[in-house]
């Protein structure tokens, strides 16, 4: 419960319910990849590990780790697809696990360009914990224009754990390549020349 109520902190998230304007009961257009062409990948970029998400028709997402840096998450919306303002943000089960029921987290409000949706420290430590339990972490978003409409947009966990591994082995050698990058930059790391003999 702890945790819960320390995302929503995190997330600086705000109640949803009665919320002027909010497209109440219109069915959400949903955006997910597709169980068989769900994929994840695991990748070094200038210093940091990070995970990719492909989600087509809208974007991808990504999980990045670097050197003493907290966690991140981000959705970024490559599409002509407005977001909106806010989205709800839930934890569920995927489909083949509907015995578990789905929690409610608030809503997160997003950057003014309404095309990318960012989480970091706690926030992101729980999505990346909710694919590695298996879960989905879904943002139904609220947008105006043309006409008020919900898009649902769903982080699948299809072959997450796959990608996983090669995560973590990368996240586990940032210090050493750090470290590394540190005693070149500094000349510490370099040959002492040999003194001539007299």
């Amino acid at each position: 419960m702890k945790s819960v109520i320390h995302l929503i902190a995190a997330l600086t998230l705000t109640a949803l319910a009665n919320t002027p304007g909010h497209a109440a009961g219109t069915p959400a257009r949903e955006y997910m990849a597709p169980l068989h062409d769900a994929k994840w990948l695991a990748s070094e970029e200038e210093g940091q590990c990070q995970l990719h998400h492909l989600i087509p028709g809208i974007g991808e997402t990504m999980l990045t780790q670097g050197y003493r840096e907290p966690l991140s998450f981000e959705l970024h919306v490559t599409q002509e697809v407005n977001l909106g303002a806010q989205c709800q943000v839930e934890i569920g089960p995927p489909p083949w696990r509907h015995n578990i029921p789905t929690q409610n987290l608030g809503t997160i409000k997003l950057v003014p360009d309404a095309k990318h949706v960012l989480a970091k420290g706690s926030a992101a430590q729980k999505i990346y914990q909710t694919l590695e339990a298996g879960m989905m972490t879904s943002f139904t978003c609220q947008r105006q224009k043309p006409t008020p409409s919900n898009i649902r947009v769903v982080i699948s966990p299809v072959r997450y754990r796959m990608a996983l591994p090669d995560f973590q082995k990368c996240t586990a050698n940032l210090s050493g390549k750090k470290i590394v990058a540190n005693s070149k930059a500094t000349g510490t790391g370099s040959k002492k020349k040999k003194q001539k003999k007299k």
